[in-house]
């Protein structure tokens, strides 16, 4: 998730991805709920961002 985040323009989710992956390998277990809930909410955001590109898109023909 974190390159295509990032591929994408959605730097802010990627860093997030990255930094709760290196709490997972390093056993951070416990601190990993808080960051499932913002990482569900910056992909929200980047998915509603990104259908409004598409319709958008789609619209310039």
């Amino acid at each position: 998730m974190k390159g295509s985040a990032r591929e994408v323009g959605a730097v802010q989710l990627g860093q997030r991805a990255e930094t709760l992956e290196h709490i997972l390998k390093t056993g951070g277990i416990s601190h990993a709920a808080e960051g499932l809930d913002e990482l569900n909410h910056l992909l929200s955001e980047t998915a509603r961002a990104l259908r409004s590109v598409a319709a958008a898109e789609k619209q310039k023909g």
